[in-house]
C-alpha cells in the first residue's frame, strides 16, 4: 500500500519560556519552526512526491492563583500536521468497499486551539473542569471522486478538503483520605465538519465517557478497589462513519462495566493486583473500534522495580 523507498525527515528547533511575573501569575509561552523533507518515488502513474512543508508555530499560556488553592488556567496553541507518507501514498483497498488513489499535492493542516478553567485543591478535595475549542483548516480528508474500480470500489482520494471545529470539556474531582480516596472523571467532545456548503458531524468522535471508583486501604499493605468505566451512546454519525464496517449504522451503544481490583504491596519493590472486570459480563465496544471488548475476565498483574 505504500511505495518502497518513501522518506519523511523532520527538522524543528523551538524556544520555549516560564515567566513567573508574580507569586499568583504565571505565564509559560515558546516558538517552534519544523520542517519535513518528504520523498515518495514514481511508482503509480509515474508520479513521485518531492514536498518540503515548514511553518512556525507557537504557544501562550497563563496560570492565575485567585485564592489559596484555586487556579484559573488559559492556553492558546497553534500547530500544523505535514502530510505523511500514509496521506500521500496510501492506496489500495479501504473498509467501506473504497479504493483510495494516491495525493502527491496535499499541504499540511493548521489547528488553532484555546481552553480555560479552574483546577482547585481544598483540603482532601481537589478537581478540575476545563473547557477547550479547536478549529482545523486545509483538514486532509478522505474524498469520494465520483468514480468507481472495474470491483465498483468506490475511488476515494485524501485532499485538502474540510474544515473541522471540535469542542469539550474535561472535569475531574477527587477526595483522599488516609483510609479512603474517591474519583470521577469525564470527558465530552462534539464535532462538526464543513465540507464546501455541507456541514455534518465529525468522524470517529467518542461520546461521553469517564471513569469512577473508590479505594480503601485497609493496611500498609493491601488496597481494595472498586471501579468503572462508562460511556454514553453515540449516535452522532458522519457519513463516512455510517459506510464504516466498525461502526453500527445505527450507533454505538453506551455501556457501564464493574470491576474490583486487590492491591498487595509484598515490599518496596513488589507489588501484585489481582482484579476482576467487566463482572455483569456486559457485551460492549468503544466508539469506532472493530472489536468487542473483554467480557467477564481475570487478571493478575506483578510490578517489580529494581
Amino acid at each position: 500500500r505504500f511505495p518502497n523507498g518513501s522518506t519523511m525527515d523532520s527538522t524543528g528547533i523551538y524556544f520555549s519560556d516560564d515567566w513567573q511575573l508574580s507569586s499568583a501569575l504565571d505565564v509559560i509561552y515558546g516558538l517552534r519552526y519544523s520542517r519535513f523533507d518528504i520523498e515518495l518515488p514514481p511508482v503509480i502513474n509515474n508520479t513521485g512526491v518531492s514536498l518540503n512543508p515548514n511553518k512556525v508555530t507557537g504557544n501562550l499560556g497563563i496560570n492565575y492563583e485567585v485564592a489559596t488553592g484555586f487556579n484559573v488556567i488559559a492556553n492558546y496553541g497553534r500547530g500544523f500536521r505535514a502530510p505523511n507518507v500514509f496521506d500521500l501514498g496510501s492506496f489500495g483497498t479501504r473498509p467501506g468497499n473504497r479504493f483510495n488513489i494516491p495525493n502527491s499535492e496535499l499541504n499540511p493542516e493548521t489547528v488553532d486551539t484555546i481552553d480555560a478553567g479552574i483546577k482547585f485543591q481544598q483540603g482532601a478535595w481537589s478537581g478540575e473542569i476545563i473547557a477547550y475549542s479547536s478549529r482545523y483548516d486545509d483538514k486532509i480528508t478522505s474524498v469520494e471522486t465520483g468514480e468507481r474500480t472495474a470491483t465498483n470500489q468506490i475511488i476515494v482520494q485524501n485532499q485538502n478538503a474540510t474544515r473541522l471545529n471540535l469542542h469539550g470539556f474535561e472535569a475531574g474531582l477527587r477526595y483522599d483520605s488516609d483510609v479512603w480516596s474517591g474519583y470521577l472523571t469525564s470527558t465530552l467532545t462534539r464535532g462538526t465538519e464543513q465540507f464546501g456548503t455541507l456541514e455534518y458531524d465529525a468522524d470517529r468522535i467518542p461520546p461521553l465517557f469517564g471513569k469512577a471508583g473508590v479505594d480503601y486501604r485497609y493496611n500498609d499493605a493491601w488496597t481494595l478497589s472498586a471501579y468503572s468505566y462508562f460511556a454514553e451512546r453515540q449516535d452522532r454519525l458522519s457519513p463516512r462513519d455510517v459506510t464504516d464496517p466498525r461502526i453500527n449504522p445505527n450507533g454505538t451503544a453506551g455501556f457501564a462495566i464493574f470491576n474490583v481490583a486487590a492491591n498487595w504491596e509484598v515490599s518496596e519493590q513488589l507489588q501484585l493486583r489481582l482484579s476482576l472486570e467487566n463482572l455483569a459480563d456486559k457485551r460492549y465496544r468503544e466508539h469506532g473500534t472493530g472489536l468487542d471488548e473483554a467480557g467477564r475476565n481475570i487478571g493478575l498483574m506483578a510490578d517489580w522495580s529494581f
